[in-house]
């Protein structure tokens, strides 16, 4: 009863506590993600409740990324939204940011996200894009900490790093 199902691992730095994120679409359900705690040679065990992205009875994309195992991203489309949820375990708990409306990807199809860093900058959050009016990919990021912040019902537009023209 599950499609697009992606999974990563994050680390507890602190601990050294290892847990699965896992991110799908539930058939006629919505978009979910659930955390597993897992230690190597066992099963993993369930963290927490699910975490209800969407209501969507229609199928739509969902994608994840995470990066120095303490950073999450998820993406989804819901209707003709794009969100975006983060997550963090840089402080040795969970912080689930709000799902948040990207403002200017309301046109937007097929949602990809990734995680990117360099030494000298903070982490930006990529989204990627398909315009259903113009048929052009459209990459665009916003800062990680800022997401993880913001408020529920928060929506924000992404600022646009390239757009490849559709044919």
């Amino acid at each position: 009863n599950v499609i697009d199902l992606e999974v990563g691992i994050l680390i507890n730095e602190t601990t050294s506590s290892i847990y699965i994120l896992a991110t799908y679409y539930k058939k006629g359900i919505g978009h979910r993600a659930q955390i597993y705690s897992w230690i190597p040679g066992s099963a993993p065990t369930l963290f927490g409740a699910e975490i209800v992205l969407s209501s969507s009875s229609i199928y739509t994309r969902i994608s994840q990324d995470i990066q120095r195992h303490y950073s999450a991203a998820v993406t989804w489309q819901e209707g003709n939204n794009i969100y975006v949820k983060v997550l963090d375990l840089l402080s040795g708990t969970f912080v689930i940011g709000n799902s948040i409306l990207v403002t200017n990807a309301l046109n937007g199809t097929y949602p990809d996200i990734a995680l990117s860093t360099s030494l000298s900058s903070p982490i930006k959050v990529r989204i990627t894009y398909i315009d259903k009016i113009t048929g052009d990919i459209v990459v665009s990021n916003n800062n990680y900490n800022t997401l993880l912040t913001l408020p529920i019902g928060s929506s924000i537009p992404f600022h646009i790093d390239y757009i490849q023209p559709g044919e």
